[in-house]
């Protein structure tokens, strides 16, 4: 367990927020989330309060871009978006605890909580990682998570076996309720899988 962490500084505070709000873009960021966990554990969050700055915070001064055919979809302008959180996700309204709160929170957010959640569960696989690991498993699990969603750069694959090995035990459980079945897309459980079965099989020695 982690001890609780000192006060973010202001540049940190500032980084996460923006990484965090790149999860509501109307774009692919589901292979940026262990990017995202790990800048949570390099601040020295623990999963509780790294929650308190995506639900209080972020998701008040974002949540509507999920919702909005026109909506932002390639990057927040920073300065844009600290003045946001300032402005809206820092009002005392927002830090108003107890179950109220959880229910605008979930209303907001719906199936996007499940990004929260698999941001949670990488924070909790790293930080029982020991620290000259975690770059190593950051990038594998972008890595899986880049071919498995079919995206575009996501770094050069490193161990096979390694991968091999994650791929069931350690990234399914995080990244495989993150599938939406989509006809038009072609996005399916089955084709996700295939498409990591395969690619592992041309990197097999």
């Amino acid at each position: 367990m982690m001890l609780p962490s000192q006060p973010l500084d202001t540049p940190t505070r500032h980084d996460l927020w923006e990484r965090f709000a790149d999860h509501f873009l109307d774009s692919e960021t589901r292979p940026t989330i262990p990017s995202t966990a790990a800048a949570c554990v390099a601040a020295g969050l623990p999963t509780s309060e790294a929650f308190d700055i995506w639900r209080f915070e972020v998701t008040p001064a974002v949540w509507s871009n999920v919702y909005d055919l026109t909506g932002q979809w390639g990057a927040w302008p920073r300065e844009w978006l600290v003045r946001r959180i300032e402005e809206v996700g820092l009002t005392k309204r927002s830090r108003t605890a107890g179950v109220p709160a959880n229910i605008v929170y979930r209303s907001r957010v719906h199936w996007l909580h499940r990004i929260w959640g698999a941001i949670a569960a990488c924070i909790e696989l790293l930080q029982t990682t020991v620290a000259d690991r975690r770059d190593e498993l950051t990038a594998d699990l972008t890595w899986l998570a880049g071919r498995f969603f079919d995206a575009e750069h996501v770094g050069r694959a490193t161990s096979q076996p390694r991968l091999a090995r994650l791929y069931p035990t350690v990234f399914m459980p995080v990244f495989g309720p993150l599938v939406v079945t989509n006809h038009v897309t072609g996005e399916s459980p089955l084709a996700c899988h295939r498409r990591i079965v395969a690619v592992l099989g041309e990197l097999a020695p």
